[in-house]
């Protein structure tokens, strides 16, 4: 079977960015679309990061969050839920899910990673596609990290730091620390001064900023993650936490210095950053093998669970560094949809899931047709050849 691959914008919205009229013919017929597997990150969370750390980040009070650190904020799930909404429209159209009443058991599976904030979306991606039918995701319940979205962390493989060290050098890092100067000068003013613990753990004078620490790679846990420490780091992550407070509250974060505009400025630091370590070819594949075999296997009917194979729209919940593992891997990157080129009815699709992108941040389909063309609320740009299939990537965006 080949692959034909595309980028789609706005987390391959579907229905959005169609065109108005109906399948368009090509490769001998209509389209029909038989399976769907989806990579879906969780929903909005609060911070991962202990309240020490962001108070030795910046000695303003930080907002208090409604949940446990690194958990699915109610307003998360909410969101996550208004997204598969959409998403159950055109299924339906497509025929993946009956146009009333819940589907047959084992139509929608959703394996999801055991934490929290991944079960409970998986939950309410299933709220949103089947409302009120009872389905529960499928969760590896396990006290240790599930290998299939932390093959490394589980003791399966480990990383060689002799070739990430090559793939992610000193020259690359320091080329990053200049290109991203703007933007992490600005988050190190929103900051604002580090605490005194802070500056002399890095052996740095009184009112430090966490832009004055150098970046460096590191490799920890018998090598079993990676990451960048130092001003690129910190400033990564500071960057995804004004991202979630803006999707948790809907009004300008950082103590109030960061808007919609400033998010723009500031965001390409964490996903530049974010893209560095974890699309590099030796993480990326040590991440994200299985997940990918997994996914692959689950479309082509290979998958080690009957019941996935027999569903016809499966969702796996895990986290935004799968999406980016399988994205280098598969040397497929992210697109950006300017829904002025929509009409007044697809605008308003399309400002719905930019308003539900904070549920998922990052989305990847994969999709397999009949008979090439495009069939009913599909992008024209994800068709494949006939009998093959199709697959893309996408993100969503608050900021379309």
């Amino acid at each position: 079977m080949k692959w034909g691959l595309s980028i789609l914008a706005l987390c391959a919205l579907l229905a959005a960015t169609a065109p108005e009229g109906g399948a368009a013919e090509q490769g001998g017929g209509d389209a029909k679309l038989l399976k769907m597997v989806v990579l879906s990150r969780h929903g909005v969370r609060s911070p991962t990061q202990s309240s020490e750390t962001l108070g030795s980040w910046s000695r303003k009070d930080w907002p208090e969050w409604p949940v446990k650190r690194g958990e699915l904020t109610p307003r998360g799930a909410k969101l996550v839920t208004a997204m598969w909404e959409q998403e159950a429209a055109f299924l339906r159209e497509a025929g993946l899910l009956p146009s009333k009443g819940c589907p047959e058991a084992g139509t929608i599976a959703v394996r999801a990673d055991r934490d929290q904030r991944t079960r409970v979306t998986g939950e309410a991606v299933l709220e949103g596609l089947a409302p009120g039918c009872g389905f529960k995701p499928i969760v590896n319940e396990t006290d240790h990290p599930d290998p299939l979205f932390h093959p490394l962390e589980a003791g399966y493989c480990a990383l060689d730091p002799s070739v990430v060290r090559k793939e992610i050098p000193v020259g690359a890092i320091e080329g990053l620390e200049q290109s991203l100067s703007g933007p992490i000068g600005e988050l190190a003013a929103i900051l604002g001064p580090a605490s005194p613990e802070f500056c002399r753990k890095h052996q740095l004078p009184e009112g430090c900023t966490v832009a004055d620490v150098p970046t460096r790679l590191t490799l920890a846990k018998d090598n079993r993650t990676v990451h960048l420490d130092g001003k690129l780091g910190t400033a990564s992550s500071a960057a995804e936490i004004m991202l979630l407070e803006y999707g948790q509250w809907d009004h300008p974060t950082g103590w109030g210095a960061v808007d919609k505009g400033a998010l723009q400025r500031l965001l390409p630091v964490h996903s530049t950053v974010f893209d560095a370590v974890n699309r590099a070819p030796s993480v990326a594949a040590g991440r994200g093998s299985e997940l990918l075999l997994d996914m692959a296997n689950a479309l082509t009917g290979r998958y080690a669970d009957p019941a996935v194979n027999k569903a016809k729209v499966v969702v796996f919940v895990g986290h935004d560094t799968n999406i980016a593992n399988i994205g280098g891997m598969l040397g497929l990157f992210m697109a950006w949809l300017s829904t002025s080129t929509l009409s007044a009815k697809r605008r308003r699709q399309a400002l719905i899931w930019t308003w539900a992108g904070f549920a998922v941040q990052a989305v990847a389909f994969f999709i397999i047709v009949l008979n090439g063309g495009t069939f009913p609320g599909m992008p024209t740009g994800g068709t494949a050849a006939q009998g093959g299939s199709a697959a893309g990537t996408g993100s969503t965006s608050a900021f379309g």
